[in-house]
């Protein structure tokens, strides 16, 4: 049924109760149906209106929906980007540390150094002279380690009784230990950053620093030596070097 036909019912129903006369009253009718119709008419525009809004939001939130995905793309690239910027700045702050620190930290530490019985040291190859006590094995020496030495290199002389190399820094940066290289001949260049101890073997560990300790050495550090340990007769000299990082 169509609105005019649903207006017409509409009105016959209500004349054909109300008591009005059809035919006498034309005009109330004619007024009645029109302001019906136009009713009528004002809802349907209204329904139409609706419809056309919800048409529009629904176009707004598929645009919004495709300008959110747009963002969280935008954003994945600049996550990338910033993790990418990220690498590269770690990546020159480890170049520029190593360039100017040799690899580690450029910090300066102390290396505290003793050797049952007389020790002779170097850092690079160079001897460091001036030791107070280098030739009485209960007391160590210590020493300035600039933050870009290379090797440590240790020449032990043995006289009596358990021989022995014993060295720490105070934060563990240098420990005596088997990562240390013991030969009991000098080789040419042995104490030089150039010389190659691959043929080297490791050094022997005689005992543990809390059975024989020092004063000023950590106790997490060891006494080494050559391969070639025996009481009273094993090697008199040992040439100890370690590289480091």
């Amino acid at each position: 049924m169509n609105i005019p036909s649903f207006v017409a019912c509409t009105l016959f129903c209500f004349f054909a109760t109300s008591g009005v006369d059809a035919t006498k009253d034309s005009d109330v009718i004619k007024e009645a149906e029109k302001a019906l119709l136009q009713d009528w008419t004002n809802r349907d525009n209204v329904i139409l209106h609706l419809i056309d809004r919800v048409g529009f939001l629904e176009k707004s939130v598929g645009e919004c929906d495709k300008r959110l995905k747009n963002f969280d793309n935008e954003m994945k690239e600049i996550d990338k980007d910033t993790k990418t910027i990220s690498t590269r700045v770690v990546q020159q702050g480890i170049a520029v540390t190593r360039c100017c620190s040799g690899g580690h930290a450029p910090k300066e530490r102390t290396l505290t150094v003793d050797v049952d019985d007389r020790i002779t040291l170097y850092l690079d190859g160079r001897e460091i002279k001036g030791f107070q006590h280098a030739t009485d094995w209960r007391t160590a020496d210590s020493v300035k380690l600039p933050s870009n030495t290379k090797v440590i290199a240790v020449k032990g002389l043995n006289e009596f009784g358990d021989p022995g190399v014993l060295a720490s820094t105070e934060d563990g940066y240098v420990l005596t230990n088997e990562t240390w290289k013991c030969s009991n001949k000098k080789d040419k260049g042995w104490a030089t950053i150039g010389f190659d101890d691959s043929k080297w073997p490791p050094a022997y560990s005689v005992l543990p620093a809390t059975r024989k300790p020092i004063a000023g050495i950590r106790n997490d550090t060891s006494w080494i030596w050559t391969k070639n340990f025996k009481y009273l007769k094993g090697d008199k000299e040992a040439y100890c070097r370690i590289k480091l990082p």
